[in-house]
C-alpha cells in the first residue's frame, strides 16, 4: 500500500479557508444592518456668505498713530468714541480689568498695536488714570486699562 503523506495540513488548510469565507459572508450580511442602525449625526457648519466690496475702495479705514504731547504713550485725554492703540508695553500687553484699579479681576489682555474704542472714563484709581476700552472687532474683548499704555489714533 502506498502512503499518501500526512493529510492533516490539507484538512487544516481547508478548514481555514472555509472559516475565512464564512466570516467574510457573515461580515457582509451584518455590516449593512449595523451601518443603517447607527447613522452619523449631521454637523452644521455655518460659513459666512461672501460680500461684495466695490473696487477702488478700501475694506477698512487705515489708522495712523497720532503721538501724545510727550510721544511716549502717556495717555493723553480722550473722548468717548475715540480710538486708541495699546503702546509701550514692551510686549507684555496692558491688562483689561473688571474695574479701575490694580486689584480688580483681569478680563483680558491688550497687546501692543491692538486698537480699542474708549467707552468710559477717565477714572482715577490707585495712582493711575483708567479708561474703559472695547475692541471694535471683538466686543467681548473689553475692560478698564491704564492710560500710560494708550495713545490716540486718527483716521486717514
Amino acid at each position: 500500500m502506498k502512503r499518501l503523506g500526512c493529510i492533516w495540513p490539507a484538512v487544516g488548510l481547508a478548514a481555514g479557508v472555509t472559516g475565512v469565507v464564512a466570516l467574510l459572508i457573515l461580515g457582509a450580511v451584518t455590516r449593512t444592518s449595523q451601518v443603517l442602525r447607527h447613522p452619523a449625526t449631521p454637523a452644521l457648519v455655518r460659513v459666512a456668505a461672501p460680500t461684495s466690496t466695490p473696487t477702488g475702495q478700501p475694506t477698512a479705514p487705515q489708522l495712523t498713530p497720532v503721538p501724545t504731547t510727550a510721544g511716549d504713550g502717556s495717555g493723553g485725554t480722550y473722548l468717548v468714541g475715540d480710538l486708541v492703540e495699546v503702546y509701550g508695553t514692551g510686549g507684555d500687553g496692558v491688562r483689561l480689568r473688571a474695574e479701575p484699579g490694580l486689584q480688580a479681576a483681569i478680563h483680558g489682555l491688550g497687546m501692543d498695536s491692538d486698537v480699542f474704542q474708549v467707552t468710559d472714563g477717565p477714572v482715577e484709581a490707585g495712582g493711575h488714570v483708567w479708561w474703559y476700552l472695547v475692541n471694535p472687532y471683538d466686543t467681548a474683548h473689553q475692560g478698564w486699562a491704564v492710560a500710560e499704555f494708550l495713545r490716540p489714533l486718527a483716521g486717514p
